[in-house]
């Protein structure tokens, strides 16, 4: 099988993943084994697309074939388990990235897995540390693209920076701070309270928007109306 088969097949066995679809996984699997572990270019593999889409039958055919997750893995499935075990045997993967760049933190609070995320950050994780990943964000950007708002609110309490803005230079929100995404996706409850953690409500992303120009763009008055009592330029 080529290269350019194999990727176009990983991403047809992941929409299956996501989709649920038992049987058409089955016959990917089948005709190329070693889709069992392939990732996209985020992450993400079969078996996180199926526990993360609620399929549990397909999760349950992922083990059964042989997946083994790794702490990353674990983390981004909410497996608190495996990721307690993975940190017992070697506790120095704290911190390391996913091949693609991502903490085991930031890949738990993008899923919202919360109790992993307690788990990590009672064992010491950072909640601050920027990803390798081109798109350089941290765990608090990465629940907030995940549309993870209690896994926001969680790292925000245990004192998340909310003033740092996220890479990605040349993509969407590029420059895009917690304040922004917060304005942009509508979590209202999120807004006042980054406001009183610090986030800078005049602060541009890399096309010179604030939060506020991005609330504007997504309709949602309510926040516009927040942001402008705070003198928003």
């Amino acid at each position: 099988m080529s290269s350019g088969t194999v990727a176009t097949t990983v991403v047809e066995r992941l929409q299956a993943a996501r989709a649920g679809d038992i049987e058409r996984v089955k016959t990917l699997l089948t005709a190329e084994p070693r889709l069992l572990v392939a990732r996209d270019p985020m992450g993400n593999t079969a078996l996180i697309m199926a526990v993360n889409s609620g399929h549990d039958a397909l999760a349950d055919l992922l083990f059964d074939a042989g997946v083994e997750p790794g702490l990353h893995e674990a983390a981004a499935i909410g497996d608190s388990g495996r990721v307690r075990a993975a940190l017992e045997r070697e506790p120095s993967q704290l911190d390391t990235d996913s091949p693609e760049g991502f903490t085991p933190l930031a890949l738990a609070a993008h899923f919202g897995h919360l109790d992993v995320m307690r788990l990590l950050i009672d064992r010491g994780a950072d909640v601050n540390r920027v990803a390798t990943h081109r798109l350089a964000v941290t765990p608090l950007h990465a629940a907030l693209f995940g549309r993870q708002v209690d896994a926001a609110l969680l790292l925000i309490e245990r004192g998340a920076d909310v003033t740092l803005a996220r890479g990605g230079s040349g993509w969407k929100r590029a420059g895009w701070t917690p304040l922004h995404y917060a304005a942009g996706m509508g979590f209202s409850m999120l807004v006042q309270l980054l406001l009183d953690r610090g986030a800078d409500p005049s602060r541009p992303d890399e096309d010179g928007k604030t939060p506020l120009d991005v609330a504007i763009d997504a309709n949602h008055s309510g926040i516009a109306d927040v942001l402008r009592s705070r003198d928003v330029k």
